[in-house]
């Protein structure tokens, strides 16, 4: 900034800015003494010096060192290397003007460039959402179509289970109705034997005492007689 003022060209102030200010060069072989070389580095930023030819340039490093020269082929500033700019001298171009407009433009296409990402990420998500729904859905309809046939299953089995219920309470039935008839008829039996037997004994107890014949009584008087008179 200093040098270009020495000459007469207001350079913006920061190394960004001056990163776009002029005419781009595109081929290094074309490049000239006076143009502006740019560097960005991932983490320290944009960085900016003056080429002197035969493929070296001038810049200051950072603050509180000298300013040095330095060759484009050391490998931290080919690999930073963004393009070189050449600025017209004393055409009286506002280059500050310049370097805001253009970096404004750059601002608005890269924030154009996110929308439209973002735009396609949301659509994606959108469309993940709306498939995760139908999926959704799907596997409802699955659950309920499973639960109406493990219903129909259970009203089957509860029918035929009623159905052996039925069954098994008709069979105890008749079993119970067996079961009493038999003990009601071995009452009946066991009634009729006792009614025998108490009409046996009634009509035994009522037949009178058997008489003694009359030649057996008159037998035995005539001995009972015989003894008393001896």
């Amino acid at each position: 900034s200093w040098a270009f003022k020495n000459v007469g060209v207001q350079l913006p102030r920061t190394a960004r800015e001056q990163s776009v200010v002029g005419e781009s060069i595109t081929n290094i072989e074309d490049m000239r003494a006076g143009d502006i070389v740019a560097f960005r580095h991932p983490r320290r930023g944009y960085h900016t010096g003056i080429y002197v030819g035969d493929g070296k340039f001038i810049h200051s490093p950072r603050k509180r060192t000298r300013v040095r020269i330095n060759s484009l082929s050391d490998p931290y500033f080919s690999k930073t290397l963004l393009g070189a700019r050449r600025v017209t001298l004393g055409n009286g171009e506002n280059l500050v003007a310049q370097a805001e407009s253009r970096l404004g433009a750059y601002a608005e296409a890269r924030a154009t460039r996110k929308s439209g990402k973002s735009v396609a990420a949301a659509s994606a998500k959108a469309g993940k959402s709306v498939t995760a729904q139908r999926a959704a859905k799907s596997s409802r309809v699955t659950k309920a179509t499973g639960k109406s046939k493990n219903t129909k299953s259970l009203t089957k089995k509860s029918g035929k289970t009623a159905k052996s219920v039925a069954s098994a309470h008709k069979t105890s039935g008749r079993s119970a109705a067996v079961t009493t008839g038999a003990k009601s008829g071995k009452s009946k039996v066991s009634a009729v034997a006792q009614n025998t037997r108490a009409s046996r004994a009634a009509r035994h107890a009522a037949k009178p005492a058997p008489k003694k014949s009359a030649h057996k009584t008159v037998s035995a008087l005539h001995g009972k007689n015989g003894r008393n008179r001896s």
